[in-house]
């Protein structure tokens, strides 16, 4: 609430809608870096450090996105775009630790192979979100409109004003 309160309100004016995806395409990036850093690490101290700073940069940005997906969907619509998008999570998120671990496995005997199992999962996963966030910008402004047309038409519709 205060970085959104504080920090992103000068940008809301400026990039309306896209700053949604544009805040997520960020955390991305920046989890990218933090996550390269674990297998550098020379304590537990520092992996805590690293992965809390990961987990909760991530989990602030990610609060954004069933927002930014509730606007893509005209209102009729919405709860089965944020059932779809938790189900795509789970799904993802199911699978992210099952494959750090058959990745760890082809691993063994190479020094923090754990380390280096968590990073080429998560570096190639956030990566892709962020070029996915970036490419979609321009489109989910353009959607996003479309849906808020989408609803002012459904209100017009079911509360036509009187005749004159």
């Amino acid at each position: 609430f205060v970085v959104s309160a504080f920090v992103l309100k000068p940008f809301v004016q400026r990039m309306g809608p896209r700053l949604n995806v544009r805040v997520l395409g960020i955390a991305c990036l920046v989890a990218v870096c933090t996550s390269a850093l674990l297998p550098f690490t020379t304590s537990g101290d520092q992996v805590l450090l690293l992965n809390g700073l990961t987990h909760a940069l991530l989990a602030s940005a990610s609060m954004l996105f069933p927002t930014a997906l509730q606007g893509l969907a005209p209102g009729r619509f919405r709860a089965r775009v944020v059932a779809i998008q938790s189900v795509v999570n789970l799904a993802l998120g199911a699978s992210a630790a099952p494959a750090v671990g058959a990745l760890s496995d082809r691993l063994q005997g190479v020094d923090y192979g754990l380390m280096w199992a968590i990073c080429g999962v998560a570096i190639p996963g956030l990566l892709l979100g962020a070029a996915l966030m970036f490419w979609c910008e321009r489109g989910y402004a353009r959607v996003f409109a479309a849906a808020e047309r989408d609803d002012a038409a459904a209100r017009k519709t079911a509360n036509p004003s009187p005749a004159s």
